[in-house]
């Protein structure tokens, strides 16, 4: 096999040791495509804006657009939850498998001003959410 380019020579098809070594470098090259690959998303994530609250944004240059997503999933601090739950015993925000947050109710609940009890329970869930987990989406478009 020639390692520079990974062609395997004319007769050398049936040897294990060519066959190996164009699996080998074959590997290897995709491992070094998907590192680039990996570096170029980055960096167009990194010049994405995003407005408070939205998810999606695109950049674009003049021959193709990349539309990137952020991460959805939401992580808890599950200590926080547990000693909230014990606390107040909000079931509708709150339920018990690992504590799982209802976002539709934590968003009611966030946007909501309530007497002393109600905003320091508020409080203590957003100290809670740590933030979304994941890693944004990047779909490359053709600009027509």
């Amino acid at each position: 096999m020639d390692t520079t380019t990974g062609e395997i020579y004319s007769g050398a098809q049936d040897s294990i040791d060519s066959l190996i070594e164009t699996i080998e470098h074959a590997e290897a090259q995709s491992m070094e495509y998907r590192r680039h690959a990996y570096e170029a998303k980055q960096k167009l994530i990194a010049m994405a804006q995003f407005n408070e609250g939205v998810k999606t944004s695109r950049v674009q240059g003049q021959k193709y657009r990349a539309k990137i997503e952020l991460p959805s999933r939401v992580v808890w601090n599950q200590k926080e939850l547990d000693a909230i739950f014990k606390q107040y015993h909000v079931q509708a925000a709150i339920s018990i498998a690992a504590y799982k947050v209802d976002m539709r109710e934590y968003k009611k609940m966030v946007n909501t001003v309530g007497d002393k009890d109600f905003n320091l329970l508020k409080e203590k869930l957003i100290k809670a959410n740590l933030g979304t987990a994941g890693t944004a989406k990047v779909t490359i478009e053709e600009i027509k």
